[in-house]
């Protein structure tokens, strides 16, 4: 096992910036276009599926500030989230498995960012932004590294049976 730890942020350098849910790495999700996890992460945030398509269209810190101190309230009150106008309750288990669907699908529909993440090979994957993650955070960073790890390992198993094909 590695001891080098690879921290995912947004001011990550590099391949590995592509691995930030801050990254424009476009993706479509349920025949909705995202242009980044945040952007996506932060479209669950509205009830109107029309307002939703608008956020999850946005990367980076734009799409970061979509997530309005109301929306957020507003999230945290209800302990409710949207896709598609359909409610979902906010850090189930149901919210984090959409999350991970789409985590993924970023990485199916990026080369680069599925390069970057298989070749972090197995370094401790950290969200460290260097400030205290707020108790209230859409996808605690926790969650996002243990979500990016399973997905590494998916793409590496796959490479692994990719080359043996090849080989024969």
């Amino acid at each position: 096992m590695s001891t080098e730890r690879i921290n995912i942020v947004s001011t990550a350098e590099g391949a590995v910036a592509l691995l930030s849910n801050f990254a424009h790495t476009p993706f479509t999700l349920d025949g909705v276009p995202c242009a980044s996890v945040e952007g996506f992460i932060q479209g669950l945030k509205c009830e109107s599926p029309e307002k939703q398509l608008r956020i999850c269209a946005r990367h980076g810190y734009e799409a970061k500030r979509a997530g309005t101190r109301k929306r957020n309230q507003k999230v945290r009150r209800l302990q409710t989230v949207w896709w598609r106008g359909e409610p979902i309750e906010f850090r189930s288990e149901a919210y984090y498995q959409l999350a991970l669907r789409a985590i993924r699908q970023k990485f199916a529909s990026n080369e680069a960012a599925s390069a970057a993440l298989s070749g972090t090979g197995s370094a401790q994957l950290v969200h460290e932004t260097g400030k205290p993650e707020k108790p209230g955070t859409s996808l605690p960073a926790q969650r996002f590294v243990e979500m990016l790890t399973e997905i590494r390992l998916e793409l590496q198993e796959l490479e692994s049976s990719d080359q043996r094909v090849d080989d024969v």
